[in-house]
């Protein structure tokens, strides 16, 4: 999904929170065999290089693939994704 997302447009750069949603849905359907399991992403990934966004969507699908096996009894409702909160770096002087 990243190479696909690098491809279609002009940057080198791609929003990961784009990939993060569709690769979270794709392994949530697939993971999980019994109940109801809704995805969501929680903050912004920010936009990452080529290299970067492959590493970060191979740990990503490890973790949430986990969680929907392992985390949540069959026949269950619950919901499933990653949080991403980003912070804005300050420096002050003094």
């Amino acid at each position: 999904m990243v190479y696909e997302t690098l491809s279609t447009g002009f940057s080198e750069e791609a929003d990961f929170g784009e990939i993060a949603v569709r690769g979270l849905r794709g392994i949530i359907e697939v993971a999980r065999t019994q109940g109801s399991l809704d995805s969501r992403v929680e903050g912004s990934f920010g936009w990452m290089g080529p290299n970067e966004a492959t590493s970060v969507a191979l740990i990503l699908s490890e973790l949430v693939q986990n969680a929907v096996e392992h985390g949540v009894p069959d026949g269950e409702r619950s919901s499933c994704g990653p949080s991403a909160p980003r912070r804005t770096a300050r420096t002050s002087c003094g």
